[in-house]
């Protein structure tokens, strides 16, 4: 994950198996946190367990998933790992603690999100379902329990802490009641959804489209409710080999109808991971490939994104990839995954 503060925009936090900071773009780069996994040797191996492999192999355990910050208080922030954990920093990464002890995602922690109206309520979710503390983190209760459920993202909509919506492998499911009852909107996966960043009642999702199979891009203007798929100038291969492998989303307030999206898959045989990264500046209404191509052939103007080396082709899934947009320069944008791009 990267994400910006959002109590100083200049700070920038990403994450592998530590947090790390920067407050000058990423030229520099300090670690704020120690080790925040498990650690768990035996299981630091090529790619299989607990998540698919992508492709060559390479480690793919003991890493952080997931990663926020309170919008009540900097630097509190809270960081999900891969192997179940759930830790919480009250002073910028000082000192941190584990608040998720005994629960069991069944998988890593791939989402946290704190309400933007009330800091002792967030959820985190995993393959158990997602789970919701009312007491910030002293205990919780699943409220979404299911089974490979995958999740994604979790969005409480601003202003609205009633309105949850939880993207995962089994689709998209919506509360209207803070996460109480649930009401299932789509079953294809869901890789990612975001709320403007102004008019919290319009929502953009990325998912898989079944029918063409590709990830799609839909928009929704009543906080979640119903959705539309925006396909004007989006991606569209129709080449045999194509894959859909996740997407990532990020917008930014320097330009509020600015989108991003971060396509991981093929669009041909041989593009290893890395399709595009495509952008909106009408909020979803049309698009262009800012990338400039879809997948390969690769050079040095058009690397891919997602490997490791030009000979170490192993490329990360969408969950452990990441896309932000400064917030105060929206052409300016950080794309991670094996290794971190601007």
């Amino acid at each position: 994950p990267i994400i910006s503060s959002p109590h100083d925009r200049s700070t920038i936090y990403h994450a592998g198996n530590v947090v790390f900071k920067t407050q000058d773009g990423g030229n520099s780069w300090e670690v704020v946190s120690p080790d925040l996994t498990k650690n768990e040797k035996d299981k630091q191996g090529p790619g299989g367990i607990p998540y698919t492999n992508e492709a060559a192999g390479g480690e793919n355990y003991n890493t952080l998933m997931s990663l926020v910050e309170s919008p009540h208080e900097q630097g509190v922030l809270y960081a999900g790992s891969d192997d179940g954990l759930i830790h919480i920093t009250k002073d910028g990464g000082q000192n941190w603690t584990c608040i998720s002890m005994g629960l069991d995602f069944s998988s890593g922690v791939s989402a946290v999100e704190v309400s933007p109206t009330n800091p002792l309520l967030f959820f985190a979710g995993g393959n158990n379902g997602v789970y919701r503390s009312l007491n910030g983190g002293s205990t919780w209760t699943n409220v979404l329990p299911n089974s490979g459920f995958g999740v994604n993202e979790i969005l409480i909509v601003p202003g609205n802490e009633n309105i949850v919506l939880v993207a995962s492998d089994k689709g998209l499911h919506r509360s209207t009641d803070g996460g109480t009852t649930w009401t299932q909107l789509w079953g294809d996966a869901c890789y990612d959804i975001k709320p403007n960043v102004l008019n919290a009642q319009e929502q953009y999702l990325v998912k898989h489209d079944p029918n063409l199979n590709i990830c799609g891009f839909l928009k929704s203007t009543d906080f979640g409710a119903t959705w539309t798929t925006q396909s004007n100038g989006w991606y569209g291969s129709i080449d045999p080999a194509r894959n859909d492998g996740g997407a990532r989303i990020a917008l930014t307030p320097a330009n509020p109808n600015r989108i991003y999206v971060y396509l991981i898959g093929e669009a041909k045989a041989n593009d290893y991971g890395f399709i595009s990264i495509y952008k909106s500046d009408n909020a979803g209404s049309s698009w262009v490939n800012a990338y400039g191509q879809d997948g390969g052939p690769y050079s040095a103007a058009h690397p891919n994104l997602a490997i490791g080396t030009s000979t170490w082709l192993y490329h990360q899934g969408f969950y452990n990839c990441a896309i932000l947009a400064n917030p105060n320069n929206a052409d300016e944008i950080l794309v991670g995954g094996l290794n971190l791009y601007r």
